[in-house]
């Protein structure tokens, strides 16, 4: 026997047509391509750890400031992995660690450039920076069937 006070459990469909519909395919590209930077943070950060691991146990003479190294590089792969792991949720406050962290990746030419480079336009972009709003959030939140294609339809 069905419960009659139960609420139904279909979904409401949004339209294809509907503006968040068209917001989010607007969009959609950003978003990826800032959670694949936000992956990218994060694989960078378990690589500072392993080679920082592998440099504290190799090290002959543990001086101060080769510990010190160890250390800070530890902190800042610490940072890279919070900051990818909340780049990819589209969190507000992660665009402020990116810029701080991207911006001495410009200097290793020629992939850091371009890689450094294609970051900031991420997160300094008009796209991207709309991408981080709470807004869109919602947009996400009602639009969950769109999906990313690569052929962008």
């Amino acid at each position: 026997m069905e419960n009659p006070y139960e609420a139904p459990k279909s979904e409401i469909a949004i339209p294809e047509d509907s503006e968040l519909v068209k917001i989010r395919k607007a969009h959609i590209s950003v978003e990826e391509s800032v959670k694949a930077m936000g992956g990218l943070y994060i694989i960078t950060g378990i690589i500072i750890v392993i080679v920082a691991i592998s440099v504290a146990f190799t090290m002959r003479d543990k001086t101060v400031s080769m510990i010190a190294v160890v250390a800070i590089s530890i902190i800042v792969a610490v940072g890279c992995f919070i900051t990818g792991r909340d780049m990819g949720r589209f969190i507000l406050w992660t665009r402020i660690p990116t810029l701080v962290i991207t911006t001495p990746v410009l200097l290793l030419f020629p992939v850091g450039t371009l890689i450094g480079a294609y970051v900031l336009y991420l997160i300094i972009g008009k796209k991207g920076r709309f991408v981080f709003t709470k807004a869109y959030q919602e947009i996400i939140a009602a639009t969950p069937d769109v999906k990313y294609s690569a052929r962008g339809k």
